[in-house]
C-alpha cells in the first residue's frame, strides 16, 4: 500500500529527459521544489529571474511512464525555493503531503526520496533530524554507517518526520565533503 508521502513525490526531468531533482505535491496544483533544481530542468544556472519555460516531471511510485508538465509560478533563488503549477492531468492516486510543524525537532527520525547519480528510478534515504544553523537551514544527518544518505539528487525532495508523520522541510543542499553523512533542509 502506497504511503500518503509517496503520493505526493514528483521526479523532475531536464528537456534531454535526464532526472535533475525530485519535489513533491503541496496542493492539487502545486509542487515544491529548489529553485536550483528548476534552472538545471532549463539547462540553466539559477537567475534572479523567475524561467518561463515548462519542465517535464512524473510520478516514480505512482505513474512513471505518465510525463507531465509544469511552469514556475513562485521563485526566490536567495532561499532556493520554486513552486511550479501543473498544467496536466495528475495519475490516479496523486496527492499532496501532509505538512506539518513543530518548533523542536532535535533527534526526530525521517525519510526522504530522492535520485542520486545513477539511481534515475530513486531511493530512499533516513536519519535523524537535529536543528537550525546559522543560516537558518535545518541540519539532518545519517548516523547509520550503511545505507542511503541524503546527497546530492535529494534536492527539493520532502523531509518526512516519522513522529509527526507529515513534511517539515525541503532538502536543499548536501555536504559532499568524504566521510560525512549530513545534509540541510529549509
Amino acid at each position: 500500500m502506497t504511503q500518503a508521502h509517496e503520493k505526493s513525490i514528483v521526479r523532475i526531468l531536464s528537456g534531454a529527459n535526464d532526472v535533475v531533482g525530485t519535489g513533491f505535491l503541496i496542493s492539487p496544483r502545486r509542487i515544491l521544489t529548489c529553485a536550483h533544481v528548476v534552472a538545471s530542468a532549463h539547462g540553466d544556472a539559477v537567475q534572479a529571474e523567475m524561467p518561463q519555460g515548462e519542465i517535464s516531471f512524473n510520478f516514480p511510485l505512482l505513474a512513471p511512464d505518465q510525463k507531465c508538465t509544469a511552469r514556475a509560478v513562485l521563485w526566490n533563488p536567495a532561499l532556493d525555493v520554486a513552486v511550479l503549477e501543473i498544467a496536466d492531468t495528475l495519475p490516479e492516486g496523486a496527492q499532496p503531503a501532509p505538512l506539518v510543524q513543530n518548533p523542536d525537532l532535535w533527534q526526530h527520525p525521517f525519510r526522504a526520496f530522492g535520485f542520486p547519480d545513477n539511481f534515475e528510478n530513486g531511493v530512499w534515504a533516513s536519519g535523524r533530524i537535529l536543528a537550525r544553523e546559522a543560516t537558518g537551514w535545518l541540519q539532518i544527518e545519517d548516523p547509520k554507517e550503511t545505507g542511503y544518505f541524503v546527497q546530492p539528487g535529494f534536492s527539493g525532495g520532502a523531509i518526512w518526520d516519522e513522529s509527526l508523520g507529515g513534511v517539515v522541510a525541503l532538502v536543499v543542499a548536501a555536504d559532499t565533503s568524504p566521510g560525512v553523512r549530513t545534509a540541510f533542509a529549509l
